[in-house]
């Protein structure tokens, strides 16, 4: 077994014996976007050699509470990137920033520091004592403008709502396009 796919957006409830014999410690675990936070407080990733979740467009940091053993390392890799490699001989926290312009895949692995792909798989689930993890999203890539000129305000369907504007006060809460950029009204 390889890969565990879950489509529960609650966390199911899992046993002992549900994966009794298997070697469930070598699958990555891939559960539906937008429930990452459920899983990771549940017991039933710590049975997976690998976590597989998807940050939104944006920047952010990843913060992980991981002890390492020996010569493993815990690897944060951000979509097809080089990943990070984080070693602590104790328990403690690391901080991993990412930016990323499209939704991005985020793997979380352990490995030998000087392991290659096929050897990443062998590596025994007592290799990185992962506690938590948790995303904090950063900017989302939609800024604020300024107008010091009048400008023209469009909805996201490109219908003209406003004319020659200094302001978006009174606009509904939304997305708008002003000058080309998407700007958010809170």
């Amino acid at each position: 077994m390889t890969s565990v796919t879950c489509l529960a957006e609650d966390v199911p409830t899992t046993d002992y014996y549900s994966f009794y014999a298997s070697p469930i410690s070598s699958a990555t675990l891939y559960v539906p976007n937008g429930c990452k936070a459920a899983y990771e407080a549940a017991a039933i990733q710590q049975n997976y050699n690998s976590i597989i979740f998807e940050v939104a467009a944006g920047s952010g940091t990843i913060t992980i509470d991981a002890k390492t053993n020996g010569t493993h390392v815990l690897n944060v890799q951000i979509g097809k990137a080089k990943p990070s490699q984080i070693t602590r001989s104790t328990r403690g926290t690391a901080d991993v920033t990412y930016s990323v312009t499209v939704p991005t895949y985020i793997y979380l692995y352990a490995s030998t520091a000087s392991a290659n792909a096929v050897q990443t798989r062998a590596i025994s689930a007592n290799s990185v004592l992962l506690y938590s993890y948790k995303v904090t999203p950063g900017t989302t890539g939609i800024q604020n403008v300024s107008m010091d000129n009048p400008v023209n305000v469009y909805d996201m369907r490109g219908i003209l709502v406003r004319t020659k504007v200094t302001t978006l006060n009174g606009l509904a809460k939304g997305i708008y396009i002003v000058n080309g950029r998407k700007v958010i009204v809170e």
